[in-house]
């Protein structure tokens, strides 16, 4: 569903226990993953 609307995308900060959302990585001092690699 992430591929096909952006706005579900949006909303996803961590998938397959990767953190997506870049703000996020940087917050915690976590490695960021680009939403597109993963899915």
């Amino acid at each position: 569903a992430a591929l096909e609307n952006p706005e579900i995308a949006k909303g996803i900060n961590i998938l397959k226990g990767k953190v997506t959302y870049k703000a996020v990585a940087e917050a915690f001092g976590l490695e960021y993953w680009p939403l597109e690699s993963l899915l």
